[in-house]
C-alpha cells in the first residue's frame, strides 16, 4: 500500500490538475481511508474539490466526505461538510455557464441535501430539477421524489398533492403520468379515512 501511495503521490506532483491526477488523486484517498488515514483522505479529496471543482470527481469526493461521516454516525460533521458544499454549489451555479455542468450541480445539490436530512432545502431542490428537466428522467424522478420528501418528511400531503398532479398532466411518458395518479388516489383515499 505504501508504495501504491508513493507512486500516486509522484504522479500527482507531476500532474496536479488533469483528468488523470485527479484520478490517481481520489484513488489515493480511498486508499488512505481503507488504511484508516481518513484525515490524510479527506485532504486529497477537499485538494481534489478545490484543484477542479465542476469535475464530476470532486462532486463524488464531496459526496464521499459526507458519506463517511455518516457512516462514521457523526451527524453533525456530516451536516457541516454537505453545508460547504452546497455553498460551493449555490456559488457555481451562479457562476458556471455549461447547461451539463449546471444540471450536475444541481443533481448533486439535491442529492447532499437528501444524504443529511435537510428535508426543505432537499424538497427546494427536487423541485427545481422538476421545474427544469421535467422532460428528462431526472427531472421526473426529482418531481416523484419531491413530492415524497413533501408528503413523508415535510407532513405537507397539499404539496405532495400539487407535485402528483404536475406529473400527471407533464409527465413526458404515459408511464409516469399513470403513477403520479395513483399516487394521486392513495393520497385522495388516505384522506378519505382520515
Amino acid at each position: 500500500m505504501d508504495s501504491a501511495l508513493a507512486v500516486y503521490g509522484r504522479y500527482i506532483d507531476a500532474f496536479p490538475g488533469d483528468d488523470q491526477g485527479l484520478m490517481v488523486r481520489f484513488r489515493r484517498a480511498q486508499l488512505y481511508e481503507g488504511q484508516g488515514r481518513w484525515e490524510e483522505g479527506r485532504a486529497e479529496l477537499r485538494s481534489l474539490v478545490t484543484l477542479n471543482p465542476t469535475h464530476e470527481l470532486a462532486f463524488q469526493a464531496s459526496e464521499r466526505i459526507v458519506d463517511h461521516h455518516l457512516r462514521a454516525g457523526e451527524k453533525d460533521l456530516a451536516r457541516i461538510e454537505a453545508q460547504r458544499a452546497v455553498e460551493n454549489y449555490d456559488h457555481m451555479l451562479s457562476t458556471v455557464q455549461d447547461s451539463e455542468t449546471l444540471m450536475r450541480i444541481r443533481q448533486v445539490k439535491a442529492r447532499m441535501l437528501l444524504a443529511v436530512g435537510d428535508w426543505r432545502g432537499a424538497y427546494a431542490a427536487l423541485t427545481d430539477l422538476w421545474g427544469r428537466y421535467g422532460k428528462l428522467d431526472l427531472g421526473v424522478s426529482a418531481g416523484f421524489s419531491a413530492a415524497e420528501v413533501a408528503e413523508r418528511e415535510l407532513n405537507d400531503k397539499t404539496r405532495a398533492r400539487q407535485l402528483y398532479e404536475e406529473l400527471a398532466a407533464r409527465g413526458p411518458r404515459p408511464a409516469d403520468q399513470e403513477r403520479a395518479r395513483r399516487e394521486l388516489q392513495r393520497l385522495r383515499q388516505e384522506e378519505g379515512r382520515g
